[in-house]
């Protein structure tokens, strides 16, 4: 549940990102050609993920350490966005795989820990 709304604030946020006129934006890639035309339309999306990842750290972790938890991810996330999107080395698919690690590790250490 925690990668997955890591997952969720990292498009969430790279959307924001990419509605923005002050920031040095690179060639679109896939959806981002969609979210440079649509700016109202991408704010909105990117918004409405970055509550659903909110919310999700408040059911995984409680108010408390859910919302704290998600404001140190959202800060971190935000940050690695800021740094390595102008420099072009976010790739879709590397960034897929790597999730998808962290994900099957997450659910692998969750069952292994329960029994």
């Amino acid at each position: 549940m925690i990668s997955i709304s890591c997952l969720t604030f990292l498009l969430g946020f790279h959307i924001l990102y990419n509605t923005s006129r002050r920031a040095q934006l690179n060639p679109p890639f896939l959806y981002e050609g969609w979210i440079r035309h649509n700016r109202g339309n991408a704010k909105v999306l990117g918004v409405v993920l970055l509550l659903v990842a909110f919310s999700l750290m408040v059911l995984a972790q409680g108010l408390g350490a859910g919302v704290f938890f998600g404001l140190v991810a959202l800060m971190t996330i935000g940050s690695l966005v800021v740094l390595l999107a102008p420099l072009g080395s976010v790739y879709l698919g590397l960034l897929l795989m790597g999730c998808l690690f962290v994900f099957l590790l997450e659910i692998f250490t969750t069952f292994a820990y329960a029994s």
